[in-house]
């Protein structure tokens, strides 16, 4: 190969890498925040903020935890790209776990994104994990039973039970009273995600008095499942 043909291949390889490097920077991740909001009657639940008023009744609310996995951004209704599996447990008294960072490949063009709320029925009879899944973080009924998708305790004047408590442990995996719920909501490219939690509304569905606590799985469970996805959107 002659002196001349070796200039020429030099310059094109300079070329080429010289268009290479942006396409490069191009390719570089996007990332996003995904929050969650706990919130009671147009108040941020946290720590310190855990007194409300429901129905001119003081409330206060002592525990809220939930499952939620299985993060999908879709396009026109069909999924263009999903987060690896891996359960998050939300707990309002820790404010770390409510906020975390999604890293998306570029090019991925997106109108809604969809989650789940609990564990699916796969994890649940494959018994106790680690990390979020612990068991010792009081998630976990039995075996039989599996993990609690959805925690919400406090107490309200309106219980007539033991110090005024109410207590509704959401969960189960068997059929037909499944409560693993999906939840979409409108989403766009680039956008930072704020997922308000409207608990008032959860409670809203129900009679304290009458029903101041569930904690089996079942029919009753499964309904209340249902109205839980219902409480989960975007904050406006």
């Amino acid at each position: 190969m002659n002196t001349k043909k070796l200039q020429e291949i030099s310059v094109l390889l300079v070329a080429a890498v010289l268009v290479w490097l942006p396409m490069g920077n191009s390719w570089a991740q996007s990332e996003i925040n995904v929050t969650y909001i706990p919130q009671f009657a147009g108040q941020k639940l946290s720590p310190k903020n855990s007194d409300f008023s429901y129905q001119k009744k003081p409330l206060k609310l002592s525990k809220f935890r939930c499952y939620v996995s299985g993060l999908e951004f879709l396009k026109n209704g069909k999924v263009v790209w999903k987060e690896e599996t891996r359960y998050f447990l939300l707990d309002a008294w820790k404010p770390n776990t409510l906020s975390r960072k999604v890293s998306l490949p570029p090019q991925v063009f997106y109108d809604q994104v969809r989650f789940q709320i609990g564990v699916d029925s796969l994890t649940n009879v494959s018994g106790a994990y680690g990390g979020d899944l612990d068991p010792t973080l009081g998630m976990y009924w039995t075996w039989n039973s599996g993990y609690i998708n959805f925690k919400l305790e406090g107490k309200s004047e309106l219980c007539t039970t033991r110090k005024n408590r109410f207590q509704y442990h959401i969960g189960g995996y068997l059929p037909p009273y499944s409560t693993a719920q999906s939840v979409t909501i409108k989403s766009a490219p680039g956008e930072n995600l704020e997922i308000g939690i409207y608990l008032d509304e959860f409670l809203s569905q129900l009679n304290l008095t009458e029903e101041p606590e569930l904690m089996i799985p079942g029919q009753r469970a499964s309904e209340l499942a249902t109205i839980s996805s219902q409480i989960f959107r975007t904050s406006p």
